[in-house]
């Protein structure tokens, strides 16, 4: 996903910078009720600014990689 650079605050006064972030996601069926899933939030690292105050700036979430299960009934 991509996102613009956008205003912080409500004067315009505060930019934030422009990020591209990268999300996957595979999962294979085990059967009908039950999938095994690998995902990664964020895949490059990249620092997507989120906030600025005071003169310090505010990042998102780092890269997460997951593996999990999901259950269905």
């Amino acid at each position: 996903r991509y996102e613009d650079p956008r205003f912080e605050d409500d004067l315009n006064t505060r930019e934030l910078a422009a990020s591209t972030v990268v999300d996957l996601r595979a999962g294979w069926r085990i059967n009908d009720e039950a999938e095994v899933y690998l995902a990664a939030d964020n895949l490059f690292d990249e620092d997507v600014e989120t906030g600025q105050s005071f003169g310090l700036t505010n990042y998102g979430a780092p890269r997460l990689i997951s593996v999990g299960v999901t259950y269905r009934r």
